[in-house]
Formats: structure tokens, sequence, C-alpha cells
């Protein structure tokens, strides 16, 4: 398996929005909002916007803050919002206070000649199990393999199954259950498709360690709705550091390609990643990705909630 792939699905960039005029009345003054909103009986959100509070009383939104929502406003000026909890990493409230509502929030976007390809807020629920992690970057694979050999009351291998690969319908069907969200991830090998199911995850033999395994877009995209994965990012200062610290003879040619496909997934890609880290002596690196995963085990991770209709 190669330690970088690129997306097969471009991650959709998070939007934001800034107040509008002054002459604009704060969401908080509007008082004739019948309408209910579709959100309104969720009990936690996460905002995949910004929003640049007006008043003293509203709450700040970055992209990816998750709120609890309290049932009931402290007045009916409020009925427009949602009366939230701000949510600290742990999972604690933190300040309280109004939001706009999804469709106030939209009436912003649209006043602005906005609009998002993702929901403005989406209902969550806390991620219970073990954050899987991907290690991305350089050396990747051996990177996995030394945390498997160093640490291996911490970290198991994912198994993978071999599906043959003779019919050509095979990877149409893969690709059709990694949307679904039952595959992980898959590649092609000279004996079939080597392929990791979601339910490899969630083994009770393992359910004290996490899965580690080398990083792809794809796996990224099928993990982070379902089990948030801890994405770390191992970088080189320059090409000829990574045949350096390769336990195994590569050439120049295979260093530079790594490099440079490095740079271009973190430019792309960098502010997905839990952690960065420059390539080092491996008892070192290992040390740093412990102490990462640790810390992020004690925050709290998010889940999308999908209702049935």
């Amino acid at each position: 398996m190669s330690s970088l792939s690129y997306p097969i699905h471009p991650l959709t960039p998070l939007h934001s929005f800034h107040p509008l005029s002054l002459l604009s009345p704060s969401f908080e003054d509007v008082s004739d909002m019948q309408e209910q909103d579709p959100l309104a009986d969720a009990t936690y959100i996460r905002a995949n916007f910004t929003y640049v509070p007006r008043t003293p009383k509203e709450l700040q939104i970055k992209a990816g803050d998750v709120f609890h929502i309290h049932d009931e406003a402290p007045s009916e000026r409020f009925r427009s919002c949602f009366w939230v909890s701000r949510l600290n990493s742990d999972g604690t409230d933190e300040r309280m206070g109004p939001i706009p509502n999804s469709i106030k929030a939209q009436e912003y976007l649209e006043a602005q000649g906005e609009s998002l390809d993702i929901p403005i807020y989406e209902e969550v629920e806390a991620h219970t199990g073990m954050r899987p992690v991907l290690i991305f970057g350089a050396l990747a694979d051996q990177v996995v393999a030394s945390l498997l050999e160093s640490y291996p009351t911490m970290f198991y291998c994912c198994n993978t199954e071999l599906v043959d690969s003779t019919a050509r319908i095979i990877e149409a069907r893969l690709k059709r259950e990694v949307a679904e969200g039952k595959i992980v991830d898959f590649w092609r090998t000279d004996r079939g498709y080597e392929v990791i199911r979601l339910e490899a995850l969630n083994g009770r033999e393992n359910k004290s360690k996490h899965c580690v395994m080398a990083g792809t877009v794809q796996a990224f995209q099928s993990l982070k709705s379902k089990a948030p994965p801890v994405t770390i990012l191992i970088k080189a200062m320059q090409y000829d550091s990574i045949m350096t610290f390769s336990p195994e003879q590569i050439s120049e040619e295979e260093a530079r390609r790594s490099f440079n496909e490095i740079g271009a997934l973190e430019e792309q890609y960098g502010s997905e990643f839990s952690a960065s880290l420059f390539l080092i002596y491996m008892d070192t690196l290992l040390g740093q990705i412990e102490d990462i995963v640790k810390k992020e085990k004690r925050k709290q991770s998010w889940v999308s909630v999908t209702r049935e209709t």
C-alpha cells in the first residue's frame, strides 16, 4: 500500500461569513419567525461556517465548533436562534448564549450571495470508541510497522480482506461500499484488492487499542463521519532526509517524488491534520506520536447523526 494517496473526492472547504451592515437587525431582535427549525430538537450540533457576533450576548462561531442546544431560551426575543453552550475540547459546557438558528444563518448566507455544499449545521453525537490513527507522509508504512512493534498494547493492525479482482465490476462495487460507509479503504495488489472494512475497527479483542494504518485521503473521508481519526503528517526538511532515515535503500528519484507529494498533501489538507511532525530518528518520532495520540484521546470527538426519514 502506498503511504501517500491523492484524493478521490476533494475535501469540501468550510465557508465563513461576516456580519451584515449595521442597518440589518441582529437575529436576536427578530421575533416573527414561526417556521420550525429542522434541528430544534437536536442535542448537539456542529457548525460548518464562521460567524462574527454583533452583540455581547451572541457567541462567536468557528467552523467545526460543537454546541449543546438547551431546551428553552431565556426569553421570547431569542426564538429565532439556538440557545446553546459552546463545548470545550473535552466535551464539557463552556459559555452559554445565542447563535443564529439554521434558518436565520441561511438567510445571512443568502444575503451575502454565499452558499454551502454542506449543511450549515449538522447534528452530531459523541463518539465513544477508540479513534483510529492515520499516518500520512514520509515513510508512513515503516512508521506504522514500528508503532505496532514498539507499542503492542496501544496499537493494532486492522485486518484486511482479499477480494478477487477478476471481475470488472469489483472496483465499482468497492467504491459504492466506501460511499455507504461500509469500507474504510481499499487498494489493488497483484493478488486482488486488499480491503479494510469498518467493522474491522470495532473488534472486541482490540477495544482498548487504536487501529493504526498508513493514511490515504479515501480512508480519512470514510472515517471522519463514523470514527474520527487522529491524523498525523510526517514531513521531511529536504528530500535527502527521506533517504537518510529510510530503513531500506531508496533512490533519489523516489525520495524527491515522496517529498513533492508530501508538500502537495500539506498544501491542500494541512488544516485537516491533528499534528505534523518532521522526520527524525525513529525512536524519537514514535515517542512524539505516542504523546499526540494520548493528548487526542482526552478530547471528545463527534460523529454525524443520520435520522431516518
